[in-house]
């Protein structure tokens, strides 16, 4: 069995690779958003067909790593899977309803564009990451006495309460919000844990105020990494500018970095507040997450 110390490294090692992948996939979905001629119905199915690639290869890297992952866990040779029989589903109208509810709502039209493109990058976030959690049923099986959720030290209270859980399979605990980054991972042994496996953690939770305290640090930190991600999009967009041929659309891409580069500014206030925060979390969760 793996030393506590070395559990950590292999899940922050783990956690830092499907993070890249995930990057990569929403950078890749969101730009192909952004190149779509218009937003209506009928240019649904060419964004399924141009997703289709860049999503394929995010998933098969997402079941690559997590077999991976998973294998080094309960201490087994490497089995082959087939992604497409692991991997989870994508709806491309997602980005079009955000587009058009953002519309509907009163919302000007390039926020509306941006909108649609944030939930092009969550769907691909999700997919990798959803993919992940459930790979590990199809490497360990009925290997484990039960499954529970892996924190990133970004996670929300919502997070931190659902990690106290044992869960019966990696695929029951392959839920959350919207680009929730925690893992999952299995618990080894021959003996049944409980329901509840994290007792302290549960009880911290309880108590007045932990859960606003926790949310007010990990809310600032998702604000500034989407700052930063905002900033992000509209040096990519700007790039793009640069080397367009037709002058209407070079000039939309620069409004669109334009509209980026202002959402990225309105978050500056959350680096003071992430900074303040951020010694009490970290203290908070060494003394109660094992």
């Amino acid at each position: 069995m793996l030393s506590a110390e070395l559990l950590v490294e292999v899940v922050r090692r783990y956690q830092h690779d499907l993070g890249v992948v995930r990057d990569r996939a929403g950078e890749a979905v969101s730009d192909i958003w952004d190149g779509l001629p218009g937003y209506d119905r009928g240019d649904v199915p060419r964004f399924a067909t141009d997703i289709a690639d860049p999503l394929t290869v995010a998933r098969d890297a997402s079941v690559a790593l997590s077999t991976g992952f998973y294998s080094t866990l309960g201490e087994i040779d490497t089995p082959s899977i087939d992604p497409g029989t692991v991997g989870a589903a994508w709806d491309p109208e997602e980005p079009f309803i955000a587009y058009w509810r953002a519309l509907s709502s009163g919302a000007a039209w390039i926020d509306a564009v941006l909108s649609g493109s944030a939930r092009a990058d969550e769907v691909a976030y999700d997919v990798v990451q959803s993919t992940g959690r459930r790979t590990g049923d199809f490497v360990l099986g009925d290997q484990v006495v039960g499954w529970r959720r892996v924190l990133t030290g970004g996670s929300c209270s919502w997070c931190l309460l659902v990690s106290t859980q044992r869960y019966q399979s990696a695929e029951s605990a392959d839920f959350g919000h919207g680009r929730c980054d925690c893992a999952v991972a299995p618990i080894m042994g021959d003996t049944d844990p409980g329901r509840v496996i994290n007792q302290m953690l549960l009880d911290q939770m309880k108590d007045d105020g932990r859960a606003a305290k926790i949310n007010a640090a990990t809310t600032a930190r998702r604000k500034v990494k989407a700052a930063d991600a905002n900033r992000a999009k509209a040096d990519r967009l700007r790039a793009q500018a640069k080397v367009e041929s037709d002058p209407a659309r070079a000039q939309r891409l620069r409004d669109r970095a334009d509209a980026w580069e202002k959402r990225a500014t309105t978050s500056t206030d959350a680096l003071n507040e992430r900074d303040r925060r951020q010694a009490e979390l970290n203290k908070f969760l060494a003394g109660t997450i094992r």
